[in-house]
C-alpha cells in the first residue's frame, strides 16, 4: 500500500469511529492506523488551551449560558413585579373612580331636602339693581322628602297693576344628582318656578342660586 492510500485509509477510519460515536472525537495517531482521543491529546497539552474543532471549552459555555440565563429570569421577574405594581395601581384608581360613595365635595338629594330663605333677591331692569329685600321682599321655601315645597313669596309693588304679590309656593321640586339643579312646579304664577337653580357649597352649606331674565328684567335669587 502506498503512503497516500495509508493516510487516505487512516483517514476513511478517523471518520468511521467518528461516525460511530457522535459524542467523541478522535484524530490520527503517531503511527499508521493507530487513533487517539481529542481529550487524550489535551490531557498530554498536545494541542494546546484550545480542543481541536472547538471554538471554546463546553464548560466555559454552560457557564456563560448559566449565567446568562439567570441574568434573563431575574430581569423578567423584575419587569413582572413592576407591571404588576402598575396594574394594582390602575386598578386602584378606577375603583376609587367608579366607587358610589359621595365625595364630601358632592350634593346629594338629602343636601337641599331642607328650608330655605333668600339671602339675595335683586332685580335690574335698563342697567339699574334693585335690592329687593331691601324694599321689604320676602322668599321662604322649605323642600321635603316627599317631593313636596312649603313657602311664600312676597313683593311689595310686585303684582301686576303696582299691589303686591303675596304668592303660595305650595307645589313639588325637582332635584337632579346628575346638574345638582332643582327646578320647582306651583299653582302660583311666579318667577319661581321658571327659574333654575343650582345647588353649591359655600360657608360650609348648600345653597340654591338662580338667575333669569324675564323681557327686559333680569331677576338674581340666592337661597340658604
Amino acid at each position: 500500500m502506498h503512503r497516500w492510500q495509508e493516510g487516505f485509509c487512516d483517514q476513511r477510519h478517523e471518520i468511521r469511529l467518528t461516525a460511530g460515536l457522535p459524542h467523541a472525537h478522535f484524530v490520527r495517531g503517531p503511527t499508521p492506523g493507530t487513533f487517539r482521543s481529542v481529550a487524550a491529546v489535551e490531557k498530554k497539552g498536545g494541542f494546546g488551551s484550545r480542543p481541536v474543532g472547538r471554538s471554546a471549552s463546553p464548560r466555559g459555555v454552560c457557564r456563560s449560558s448559566t449565567k446568562s440565563a439567570e441574568r434573563m429570569r431575574t430581569m423578567l421577574t423584575n419587569r413582572r413585579t413592576g407591571l404588576i405594581s402598575s396594574v394594582l395601581v390602575v386598578v386602584t384608581a378606577l375603583a376609587a373612580c367608579g366607587d358610589d360613595g359621595v365625595g364630601p365635595d358632592e350634593i346629594t338629594r338629602e343636601d337641599v331636602t331642607r328650608g330655605f330663605s333668600a339671602v339675595t333677591f335683586r332685580t335690574t331692569t335698563d342697567g339699574t339693581t334693585t335690592d329687593q329685600l331691601a324694599q321689604g321682599a320676602t322668599l321662604n321655601i322649605a323642600l321635603h322628602e316627599d317631593g313636596t315645597t312649603t313657602g311664600g313669596l312676597f313683593v311689595p309693588g310686585g303684582a301686576e297693576g303696582g299691589g303686591d304679590l303675596n304668592a303660595d309656593l305650595a307645589g313639588t321640586f325637582s332635584f337632579s344628582d346628575v346638574t345638582d339643579q332643582v327646578t320647582f312646579d306651583h299653582a302660583a304664577d311666579t318667577f319661581v318656578r321658571d327659574m333654575t337653580f343650582t345647588a353649591l357649597r359655600a360657608d360650609n352649606a348648600v345653597q340654591l342660586e338662580g338667575e333669569e331674565t324675564f323681557g327686559d328684567t333680569t331677576v338674581r335669587v340666592v337661597l340658604r
